[in-house]
């Protein structure tokens, strides 16, 4: 019987409502599943859901990226390599808060075929249930 295949389920938390719209639309096009939050705040009341992956902005108004991270990793751990984090600019302070999670990070602008590189190395195609025969 034929399965269909789909891309994982995930989380883009990122407060330019501009760019959370196209990162949405670049990852559904790849078949991704992608809900979106454009606050830390927002994104904690999404954590009940089950995510594959998560793509964070850093900075985030109210709630830091990392801080988010952290919060989000203690509900679902196996989130804890599945982070991509973004940010407008990525100095030294910043390069450390990421290198102490082990995720990756990835300066915006950025190429959408690295970005997604990095998104489907986190979060591989999965089967999904059985498709009906037909006749």
């Amino acid at each position: 019987m034929p399965t269909t295949e789909t891309r994982g389920h995930l989380l883009v938390v990122e407060d330019d409502p501009a760019v959370a719209r196209v990162i949405s639309t670049i990852l559904t096009r790849d078949g991704f599943s992608v809900v979106t939050a454009l606050s830390g705040t927002d994104a904690m009341q999404l954590l009940d859901e089950r995510f594959d992956a998560m793509v964070l902005d850093l900075r985030l108004p109210g709630m830091r990226g990392d801080a988010f991270y952290y919060a989000a990793t203690a509900r679902q751990p196996w989130l804890t390599t599945r982070v991509l984090f973004l940010s407008g600019y990525i100095d030294e302070t910043a390069e450390m808060i990421i290198a102490e999670t082990g995720c990756r990070g990835m300066q915006k602008p950025f190429e959408i075929p690295l970005f997604l590189e990095a998104m489907r190395a986190m979060a591989p195609v999965r089967r999904a249930t059985p498709l009906p025969r037909v006749g």
